[in-house]
């Protein structure tokens, strides 16, 4: 603490470097003392980690995932290809440096830079296939809204081509019979398959119909009419 103290501004000359290294010459003893500095080195903690790992065996996944990074960045950015350099960020982000244990989080909106921390490695790959399910399962439902868009406007487009006096024409019961026993000239039923009339309140409900038929197919007939001038 008093060394801290010694070294923090403001002071009015700088601190003499041989009090400092003395100082942490003996903090370095200290921490010998009681185990947590290993091997001969009279300042800091050497070359040996927690465990026993060295600086290089701690590092070398790391830098060397960094060597291949930099790289394909390097190749990417020779090229001119900007979304290459911005795959292959990502490529870093989601997979190498999961390899070794780095989870890189992308700033939040309005931030700058990206924040990393150590984790397991293990628990990186299980977020990382959660994440790709995700996307898969919204890609499957975007698949399916634009195969639904599709069959809807097909289905549309299929029946923008029937005449309105055609319209009820094909209609059948629930058990695939005829639904309706006549017409009349503008192609409205006037009977049912039992020769029951139809009732004015149902003939009402069809000249709706029909009638948004008619403007249906008229926008059908003059888009043809169009295409083929």
């Amino acid at each position: 603490r008093l060394t801290n103290i010694y070294v923090a501004p403001p002071e009015p000359a700088p601190p003499v470097p041989l009090i400092v290294k003395e100082a942490a010459q003996y903090l370095t003893r200290i921490f010998r003392v009681f185990g947590l500095v290993e091997g001969d080195t009279d300042i800091g903690f050497g070359e040996q980690e927690a465990g026993g790992a060295s600086r290089e065996e701690v590092l070398g996944p790391v830098l060397d995932t960094l060597t291949a990074f930099r790289e394909k960045v390097r190749t990417a950015a020779l090229a001119g290809d900007v979304q290459e350099v911005l795959r292959v960020c990502d490529v870093l982000r989601d997979r190498d440096l999961i390899e070794v244990g780095v989870r890189l989080e992308d700033g939040g909106a309005g931030a700058t830079g990206s924040r990393w921390k150590l984790d397991d490695p293990e628990t990186l790959k299980r977020e990382l296939e959660q994440r790709e399910q995700e996307r898969l399962r919204r890609e499957e439902e975007k698949r399916r809204q634009r195969e639904e868009k599709a069959r809807r406007e097909a289905e549309k487009a299929a029946k923008a081509r029937i005449s309105p006096a055609d319209l009820f024409r094909s209609d059948v019961d629930d058990d695939g019979s005829p639904k309706w026993g006549s017409f009349g000239d503008d192609g409205l039923p006037l009977t049912l398959a039992n020769g029951d009339a139809v009732s004015k309140g149902q003939t009402k409900k069809l000249k709706k119909l029909q009638a948004a038929q008619e403007k249906l197919h008229a926008k059908y007939l003059a888009e043809k009419g169009t295409a083929g001038e």
